[in-house]
C-alpha cells in the first residue's frame, strides 16, 4: 500500500507567559523548536514535525500563539482552519485553569466543531500530576470525548499519546470536511423545504468523499455525523422516519467550562 501524505494545522496555546517565552526563544521542548522559526510574525511562531500513522505520513504545522491579551485578534486569525489544539499547562501556577479556560473558549468561538486536544503538562511532582489529571477529566466532561496528555518532563508513553492525538486529528479532518458539506446541504434544503432522508444524505456523501475519506469513516459514523451536524445547525431528526426536519429549534447557550479553579484550586 502506498504512503499517503497529509498536512495539518495545529494551534498551540499556553496560559504561562514564561513558558511561552522559553518555548519560542530558548529551548526545544518535546521536539517543537520554535526558536528557529523561519516564518515569524507578531504574536505567533511556527514549527513543524512528521509522524507516520499506519500508511499515512502526517506533517503537522504548529503555530505557537502569544497568550498576552493584546494578541487576541492575532490568535483568532490563526485559530481559523486549525485541525488540532495543543494546550501547554503549568499546574504549579495557581490560576492556570481559568486562564486556560479563556483561551479554550476563544478557540471554540472560531472552530466550533469538536477539534482534537492534546495537553502538555510541565508538572514535576505527584501533586502536580493529580491537579493535571483532574483538569483533564473536567475538560473531557465538558468536551464529551477523550483527550490525550503528555508530561514534558517525563515522556514515558509520549509516543502513544502523540500517535493517538494525530490519529484523532486525521479522522477529525475527514469529519470536518463532511460537516462543512452538510452545512451547505442543510442551507439549500431549508430554503427549498426539501426533505432528504438520512440514508440519501449518507449515500450522496459516499459519492462525494469515497476516494479520500471512506477508508476512515463507516456509514454508521457518517449517519451519526449527519444527525449531529443537523442538530448543531438548529434542525432536528425524526428517528422513526429517519428524516432531517428542516424546522429551526432554539439552541441552548454555549456551556461554560467551569474548570477546577472554581472550587478545587
Amino acid at each position: 500500500m502506498s504512503e499517503t501524505r497529509n498536512t495539518f494545522k495545529i494551534t498551540m496555546l499556553t496560559h504561562d507567559n514564561e513558558l511561552f517565552s522559553k518555548l519560542t526563544q530558548e529551548d526545544n521542548v518535546f521536539g517543537y523548536d520554535f526558536s528557529k522559526s523561519y516564518k515569524k510574525s507578531a504574536g505567533a511562531s511556527f514549527s513543524f514535525s512528521h509522524l507516520t500513522v499506519g500508511s499515512n505520513r502526517l506533517t503537522s504545522q504548529y503555530w505557537m500563539l502569544d497568550p498576552d491579551p493584546q494578541w487576541v485578534s492575532v490568535r483568532r486569525l490563526y485559530y481559523r482552519g486549525a485541525t488540532g489544539l495543543v494546550l501547554l499547562i503549568n499546574p504549579k501556577e495557581r490560576n492556570f485553569a481559568p486562564r486556560t479556560e479563556r483561551l479554550i473558549m476563544e478557540f471554540v468561538q472560531v472552530n466550533k466543531f469538536e477539534t482534537p486536544i492534546l495537553i502538555l503538562s510541565s508538572g514535576t511532582t505527584d501533586k502536580h500530576a493529580k491537579v493535571t489529571e483532574k483538569f483533564i477529566k473536567n475538560i473531557e466532561r465538558w468536551a464529551g470525548y477523550s483527550i490525550s496528555s503528555i508530561n514534558i518532563n517525563n515522556t514515558s508513553g509520549a509516543e502513544d499519546s502523540l500517535t493517538m492525538f494525530m490519529n484523532n486529528v486525521h479522522n477529525w479532518s475527514a469529519k470536518n470536511s463532511i460537516y462543512q458539506t452538510l452545512k451547505v446541504y442543510f442551507s439549500i434544503d431549508a430554503i427549498s423545504s426539501k426533505e432528504r432522508s438520512l440514508s440519501t444524505i449518507v449515500r450522496q456523501l459516499r459519492l462525494i468523499f469515497v476516494a479520500r475519506y471512506y477508508s476512515l469513516l463507516s456509514d454508521t459514523e457518517i449517519a451519526e455525523l449527519v444527525v449531529d451536524a443537523a442538530v448543531k445547525e438548529g434542525f432536528s431528526y425524526d428517528d422513526q422516519k429517519q428524516d432531517i426536519i428542516y424546522k429551526k429549534v432554539v439552541l441552548d447557550e454555549p456551556r461554560s467550562l467551569k474548570l477546577l479553579s472554581d472550587k478545587d484550586n
